[in-house]
């Protein structure tokens, strides 16, 4: 059963990315629409996350969902997004979940279909046409 992540636990967990800082914004908190889920976000500014480096994940039981995840348009291409998964994965086996389930799409700034990447580059596998995951 997975545990509710403390803002200290995902603080902890951003240090190690080259541009984290204290006044960023993280939120932890229950969503209205799911019931027993846990919502995280990081953004590095308030408002859209549209061009600012963001994060954000559902905890459901076992499973952790990437929600969203991206970076400032200064940083693609540069690794720092193959940084930031494994974050969000850290995350995840702090809340105690035994998986990580997204559904990418678009491509990578090299052109690389997002899909692809995860499964090539980060080890995740197809559950579905949509979806796939990375045991923890």
């Amino acid at each position: 059963m997975a545990k509710t992540p403390t803002e200290t636990d995902v603080r902890g967990a951003l240090k190690r990315f080259p541009f984290y800082h204290a006044v960023h914004n993280v939120t932890i908190a229950k969503t209205e629409l799911v019931p027993d889920a846990i919502t995280v976000s990081y953004r590095t500014a308030k408002g859209n996350h549209h061009n600012t480096t963001h994060l954000s994940l559902q905890v459901q039981g076992d499973i952790c969902y990437i929600v969203g995840i991206g970076l400032e348009p200064l940083y693609r291409g540069t690794g720092l997004g193959e940084e930031f998964y494994g974050i969000a994965e850290n995350i995840a086996r702090q809340a105690g979940c035994k998986r990580v389930v997204m559904t990418p799409s678009g491509h990578t700034v090299t052109g690389e279909d997002r899909r692809e990447y995860v499964k090539r580059k980060l080890g995740y596998t197809e559950i579905n046409d949509v979806e796939v995951e990375k045991v923890l």
